[in-house]
């Protein structure tokens, strides 16, 4: 939730002055934790099937796979995604199961880096879902690099399950 209002920013209104939208992007920044080393990852307890609820399930990162195809027409691209799985859905209680009609329904947030740099991802196109509106865009907005060159494309998506998966792809751009 924090992530999604923090990148809807720009919509909200000013903290100075109430009466004006703020109008200005986020930017990046860090969020600094401590990580607890007797925890382990877990998916909670209302999406997990009533016979493997006591039953911790471990290491979810990479548990996941996404397809996306990216649509290059000269130095202006267009990223679509076309699967997401999961590898443990039998795990995932019937009640959550009947709501997923399309791969789409497992996605809460996606979000595209079209340069990538230093392993440091810069949110510059995303598509979430709030409780008011469950639509989920599947295609980027288009994106035109202005130099050409070799870019590494990421993709970063976050399941129902709180899950984050990235993928990167290198393009050239001629």
């Amino acid at each position: 939730m924090i992530r999604k209002r923090s990148l809807n920013v720009s919509k909200s209104n000013d903290i100075i002055n109430w009466k004006r939208i703020y109008n200005k992007d986020p930017s990046s920044f860090n969020i600094i934790g401590i990580d607890k080393l007797d925890e382990k990852n877990s998916i909670p307890k209302v999406f997990i099937s009533k016979d493997v609820r006591n039953k911790k399930i471990i290491e979810l990162k990479g548990s996941t796979d996404f397809i996306v195809k990216i649509h290059q027409d000269d130095k202006k691209i267009k990223v679509e995604l076309i699967d997401y799985s999961i590898s443990f859905e039998d795990f995932v209680s019937d009640k959550i199961k009947e709501n997923i009609k399309s791969y789409s329904d497992w996605i809460d947030y996606w979000s595209i880096d079209f340069n990538s740099k230093d392993n440091i991802f810069k949110n510059m196109w995303f598509s979430y879902r709030t409780p008011k509106i469950r639509t989920l865009s599947l295609k980027s907005d288009l994106y035109h690099y202005k130099e050409s060159g070799s870019y590494k494309v990421s993709v970063k998506i976050i399941d129902i399950f709180g899950i984050e998966t990235i993928k990167s792809y290198v393009i050239q751009v001629i």
